[in-house]
C-alpha cells in the first residue's frame, strides 16, 4: 500500500512539472491566444480587452494556478480553433486513440518477442542477419511515412480500406480501419524491441544461474526399473549401501527419461512417485543399507517418513533443506514451505525415529534477512529436535531476482551470523552423541590404511573409529560407542570397541 501511494504522488508531482514546464514554454512564443482569436487586423483596443477578458495579462504563475485548479476540477478550458470545450474533443476522440494505442500494442508484443527470441536462439546466422538489417531500415523510417505509404498501397492500390473515411459499421470495420495506421506506429518499436530483447537474452544467456540450468538440463529421473537394475548391480559388486541422491529427488517421477528420451505414463496410469520407487528397492537383495540424501520438506511426505521409519534397509538418517527460520526470509525465498510445515516433519521423524540423524541445511545473511529475522531464525533452530546444521553464508549472483531485495547484510555481518548458528550446530551435535556414548550400535566397517583403524558410520550416521582385524571391511558389525573426539573443523568422531 505504501508503495503503491508513492507511486502516485510521484506520478502527480511529474505531472505537475511537466505542465507548468509547457506552460512556460508556451507563454515564450510569439503571439498570443487574442492574436489568434481575432486576427492581425484587430485593433489594440479590442486585443487588449480580450487579453484582460482572457486573463492574459496576469502574472504567469496566477495564470497557471487558475489553470491547475480548473484542470483538477475536470475543466481544461475550451479549444480556441474548434470553440468547443477541451473535455469532450478529448472524449470524442478517447475511443478511437485508445483502440489504437492497445492495438499497436498487441501488435508490439506478438510480432516482437518471438522475433526476438529466434534473433537470439540463432545469432550469428542467416535469419538473424535478415531480422537485423531489417530492423536497422524499419528504425530509420519514420511512422508518419510508413503511414504514408500505407495509405497509398493498401488504401489507394489495393482498396483495402477507403483513405480518409472513418467507417460507420461494426466493430471489425473499426479495427480493420485501425490496424493499418496502428501497425505504422508499432514498426519501430517492433524494430527496437527485437533488438534490445535480442540483446538481452544474449546477455542473460552468459549468467552463472543460466548456464548451471542448462547444463543440469530439464528436472527428469530414470525409471524405477532401471535404478533398481543398478542397484541390483552394485550389489553384485559388493556393495552394502547406497545413497539415494540426485538434484531434486522429491521430485522423483515428475518426468521420467531413459536413453531414448522422456517417458509417458500409460492411459490412467498413475506417475511413479519416490515412494515407489523406495518399495521396490527395499527388496534388493544384497543391499543392506540405504540413506535418502537431501530432500525438501514440502516433498518429504508423511508416508516416505512411516515407511523408512518401518523398513529394515532404510537408515534413520535424514537431510532436509531448511535455509532459514524465518517465514518472511523464506517467503523471499519462493521457498514451498514454512516453518510449521519444516516442525511437522522434524516432529514426525522423531516421533517414529528416535534416534535418527537430522541434519539441516541453513543460509545465514541472505537478502532481506534483517537483525530481528536472523534472531527469530535462531530461535526456531534452536527449538527444533535436530542433530547438526550444514551452514552456508549466503553468496549473490549477477542477473538474479534476489539482488532486487532491498536489504543486504554485510559480508562482515555474514560471518558473524553463520558462527552465532556453528556454535548452535556444535550445541546440537555434542547433545545427540553424548546419547549414544556407552551404546552399541551397528557400523559398516570400510577399507583403512594398513596398521590403522577402520572408520565407518553407524546406521543413525555417526561416525566410528574402531580397531579391527584386517579383512573386516565391508562387514556390518556391533561396535560399543566409548568417547568422542572432535577435530578442527568440529566434526566428532567416536573411539569404538568391536562387540564381536
Amino acid at each position: 500500500m505504501r508503495y503503491t501511494a508513492k507511486k502516485i504522488a510521484t506520478m502527480l508531482l511529474t505531472m505537475v512539472i511537466v505542465s507548468f514546464l509547457t506552460f512556460v514554454a508556451f507563454s515564450l512564443l510569439s503571439g498570443d491566444a487574442a492574436t489568434r482569436l481575432l486576427g492581425t487586423e484587430a485593433t489594440p483596443e479590442r486585443l487588449e480587452a480580450l487579453r484582460i477578458e482572457l486573463g492574459l495579462n496576469d502574472p504567469l504563475l496566477v495564470r497557471y494556478g487558475r489553470w491547475l485548479w480548473d484542470a483538477l476540477r475536470g475543466d481544461l478550458g475550451t479549444s480556441y480553433r474548434y470553440g468547443q470545450s477541451v473535455s469532450s474533443l478529448i472524449a470524442q476522440r478517447l475511443g478511437p486513440t485508445l483502440t489504437l494505442t492497445a492495438l499497436a500494442f498487441a501488435l508490439i508484443v506478438a510480432v516482437s518477442i518471438p522475433l526476438g527470441v529466434l534473433s537470439a536462439k540463432y545469432a550469428g546466422g542467416r535469419l538473424d542477419r535478415a531480422l537485423t538489417v531489417i530492423n536497422q531500415v524499419v528504425m530509420a523510417v519514420p511512422p508518419f511515412f510508413t503511414g504514408i505509404l500505407f495509405t497509398y498501397l493498401f488504401g489507394l492500390v489495393l482498396h483495402l480500406f477507403i483513405a480518409g473515411a472513418f467507417p460507420a459499421g461494426g466493430v471489425g470495420h473499426y479495427i480493420g480501419y485501425l490496424f493499418f495506421p496502428a501497425l505504422a506506429v508499432a514498426l519501430p518499436r517492433i524494430a527496437m524491441t527485437v533488438k534490445l530483447l535480442r540483446t538481452s537474452i544474449l546477455d542473460e544467456a552468459q549468467r552463472d544461474y543460466v548456464r548451471t540450468s542448462m547444463s543440469r538440463g530439464r528436472s527428469r529421473s530414470g525409471t524405477i526399473d532401471s535404478l533398481v537394475a543398478q542397484a541390483e548391480q552394485a550389489a553384485r559388486e559388493g556393495a552394502r549401501e547406497i545413497v539415494i541422491t540426485g538434484v531434486n529427488i522429491g521430485d522423483f517421477g515428475r518426468r521420467t527419461a531413459d536413453a531414448d528420451g522422456e517417458i509417458a505414463p500409460a492411459p490412467g496410469e498413475p506417475r511413479p512417485t519416490l515412494l515407489d520407487l523406495l518399495r521396490r528397492l527395499d527388496a534388493v537383495e544384497g543391499i543392506d543399507r540405504y540413506r535418502i540424501s537431501s530432500i525438501e520438506p514440502n516433498l518429504l511426505t508423511d508416508e516416505i517418513i512411516g515407511f523408512c521409519a518401518t523398513s529394515a534397509r532404510f537408515m534413520p538418517h535424514f537431510h532436509i533443506p531448511l535455509q532459514s527460520g524465518s517465514d518472511e526470509v523464506l517467503r523471499l525465498m519462493h521457498r514451498h514451505y514454512d516453518t510449521a510445515l519444516f516442525r511437522h516433519k522434524i516432529e514426525r521423524i522423531r516421533a517414529l525415529m528416535p534416534d535418527a540423524f537430522i541434519g539441516v541445511d541453513l543460509i545465514c545473511g541472505a537478502r532481506g534477512e534483517t537483525r530481528e529475522e536472523f534472531e527469530r531464525s535462531r530461535e526456531f533452530v534452536e527449538s527444533l529436535p535436530i542433530t547438526r546444521l550444514h551452514i552456508f553464508p549466503y553468496s549473490e549472483r549477477p542477473g538474479t531476482k534476489a539482488l532486487e531485495i532491498a536489504h543486504s547484510v554485510s559480508r562482515e555481518e555474514k560471518h558473524r551470523r553463520v558462527g552465532e548458528m556453528m556454535r548452535v550446530s556444535e550445541h546440537k551435535m555434542e547433545a545427540f552423541a553424548r546419547r549414544y556414548t556407552g551404546t552399541v550400535r551397528p557400523v559398516l566397517l570400510e577399507h583403512s590404511r594398513p596398521g590403522e583403524p577402520m572408520g565407518g558410520f553407524t546406521d543413525n550416521y555417526l561416525k566410528v573409529s574402531v580397531d579391527a582385524p584386517e579383512g573386516m571391511d565391508n562387514r556390518i558389525v556391533p561396535v560399543r560407542l566409548l568417547e568422542t573426539i572432535k577435530d578442527e573443523t568440529g566434526d566428532i568422531t567416536f573411539k569404538a570397541t568391536l562387540e564381536i
